[in-house]
């Protein structure tokens, strides 16, 4: 029996189960819009620049509804002055990508890279960098089919690589018969090379898929020599000599009220190290409840699993298990999938006077002869929500692996209508990126508690969502959450001094605003925080008009290259220290309706 188990894992250590994704252009094809949303089409144009700052022709740009399910892009190619125009789109809120052979984008994407009907958008391509050298075994010959995993840690200005978007394990750089590996378009930075570990593809691949990791040039993870590469550079000799040191297996079975048939049949589960930067692996359970992550060295662990797709929409994910890996394989490890929730609502858009484009308050008439002018008007489906995790561990909040946009981002319905899906149990805040800058979010409100009917005619009770945030149960879906946007609002942009003339700025500060009233003291909706730049200078947007008490402060060196950070606010302790140090410093603003407040500055107390 003991030898029929262990004849099982090393099948379960070779079978091709991880995710691959190619490097290659989206498909195209039609988004299947209603006659009636035909008629209000639109446009968004821009243009494709190369990394000397002229224009790219030949470039593909894609266009991406925001939440649609499916992928559905519509394509453009750029000019020969790099000037292109996606028409035909519907209103709603888009992602923009553009692909050129040999060509990255200048940065990472970011979620707030929202674009609308009647924007112009300029994208920024480079050449991508490339890594290439020869994978050898232990006696020195050449390993064929091998995949090389590469890792960036942080860019060339030493700031921390982020867990979303940095990670280039799924994508495999295979050996040739020579054992030459080429690894292309990656973006400037730090990074590390490894081989080994997961699932194997090839002969050779599955010879050493229950091998610990080989970095380059034949090191353990502590060891690996890290490789700078510049823009549309070529480093190549990285060389990698395979250490043959076995590694561990990780195993376990998956248990919870599931059902295994086909679409539901796979299940993601991914191990990572507790310490950023180390190992992972990730793969799947086709079929069985049987799960083995191969190749596994010594260390710290979190190991979950996950599972999405089908016609029912329903996802599913463990809570973190944390594991310790010490000179021997890890069994019986049970991974308990429990059903996600949902948070569905409305966006309410209250009518009042409108803000025109440079500021000042102005009838409602008068405002929608402004934005005639301009050619645009905002509508509901172009905002965006976001159910934000609200927990103190910042690596709670952090997308699961397997978690798609669609399941991160919505936009409303015409109506107003939305659903935020896929959410584990735990605490939410809901975000909005809002489309109009004289939008912003006034209250979230959620049902009251009790489930006793109101009589006819009789106001709906609900909660202030503000102060605590949104609880979901496990499997729970919470239905009636009102996001109120209000129109009216102000923007405030300008610079933070040092407190004394040639004094240097402390690193890694941020602005916050916070609301002067006492009675607002509690109101999370009336503070704003934003991230200092290396000139001083900051912006909010989307205000709600008011007096506000303006204060910068320094963070950790972990939270400043986190793109993940908790704002401070959404602590009921620590808004009440932010309080105090702002009423300190005495640096009060108030904001008129519309009002566009620029160049202020902000002397430090110290």
């Amino acid at each position: 029996m003991k030898r029929a188990v262990i004849q099982l894992l090393i099948v379960l250590c070779a079978a091709p189960a991880q995710f691959v994704f190619a490097q290659q252009p989206p498909t195209s094809n039609q988004t299947g819009q209603s006659a009636a949303r035909q008629k209000r089409e639109g446009a968004i144009t821009g243009r494709v620049i190369g990394p000397d700052g002229q224009p790219l022709a030949g470039a593909e740009i894609f266009a991406r509804r925001i939440s649609e399910r499916g992928g559905s892009n519509l394509s453009v190619t750029s000019d020969d002055d790099g000037n292109f125009k996606l028409t035909g789109l519907s209103p709603g809120a888009y992602r923009l990508s553009a692909y050129a052979p040999g060509y990255i984008n200048a940065e990472f994407p970011s979620e707030n890279d929202v674009h609308r009907l009647g924007g112009n958008v300029t994208i920024n391509l480079i050449k991508g960098g490339v890594i290439t050298g020869r994978v050898t075994d232990e006696a020195g010959e050449p390993m064929v089919g091998v995949k090389v995993s590469p890792q960036r840690l942080r860019d060339l200005e030493g700031k921390a690589a982020s867990s979303r978007f940095d990670n280039f394990d799924g994508l495999g750089w295979m050996t040739d018969d020579r054992g030459i590996y080429r690894v292309y378009g990656l973006p400037p930075g730090v990074y590390i090379l490894s081989v080994g570990a997961g699932y194997g593809y090839s002969y050779d691949e599955a010879q050493i898929s229950r091998d610990a990791p080989t970095y380059y040039p034949s090191a353990t993870r502590d060891t690996a020599a890290e490789i700078s590469l510049r823009g549309g550079e070529e480093v190549s000799g990285i060389d990698i000599r395979h250490r043959g040191e076995r590694g561990h297996i990780v195993s376990g079975v998956i248990s919870g009220d599931i059902e295994w048939s086909p679409p539901y049949s796979h299940v993601s589960v991914t191990l990572r190290g507790i310490e950023a930067g180390l190992f992972k692996v990730s793969g799947t359970t086709p079929n069985s409840r049987g799960f083995a992550m191969c190749g596994v060295p010594d260390g710290e662990y979190e190991l979950a699993a996950s599972r999405s797709g089908g016609d029912r929409d329903e996802t599913f994910s463990s809570a973190p298990r944390r594991i310790s890996v010490k000179g021997a394989d890890v069994g019986g490890v049970e991974l308990k999938l429990a059903k996600h929730g949902s948070i569905s609502g409305r966006v309410v858009i209250e009518s009042s006077k409108r803000c025109a484009g440079s500021g000042g308050e102005v009838e409602g008439r008068v405002a929608d002869q402004a934005q005639e002018a301009t050619g645009r008007q905002p509508v509901v489906e172009e905002i965006t929500l976001k159910a934000e995790r609200d927990e103190p561990d910042q690596s709670a909040r952090r997308p699961r692996f397997g978690e798609s946009e669609f399941r991160r981002n919505q936009a409303p319905s015409e109506k107003g209508e939305f659903a935020l899906k896929s959410l584990e149990a735990g605490r939410y805040r809901i975000a909005a990126n809002l489309p109009e800058d004289g939008w912003f979010v006034r209250a979230v409100n959620q049902p009251g508690a009790g489930s006793a009917k109101p009589a006819a005619g009789a106001a709906k009770s609900s909660i202030d969502a503000a102060p605590s945030g949104v609880t979901i149960k496990p499997g729970e879906t919470l239905s009636g959450v009102e996001v109120i946007v209000a129109e009216g609002a102000a923007s405030l942009s300008g610079r933070v001094v040092p407190a004394k003339e040639g004094m240097k700025l402390p690193l890694r500060l941020r602005a916050h605003l916070i609301p002067a009233e006492a009675t607002a003291a509690n109101d999370v909706m009336r503070y704003a925080e934003a991230v200092v730049r290396d000139d001083g200078s900051f912006e909010f947007k989307h205000i709600a008009p008011g007096k506000y008490l303006l204060h910068a402060r320094q963070v950790a060196e972990r939270e400043a290259s986190d793109d993940q950070v908790r704002p401070a606010a959404w602590d009921a302790g620590e808004r009440s220290k932010l309080r105090r140090e702002a009423e300190a410093a005495k640096n009060e603003v108030e904001l008129q309706s519309c009002q566009r407040v620029k160049d202020h500055v902000l002397r430090l107390n110290r």
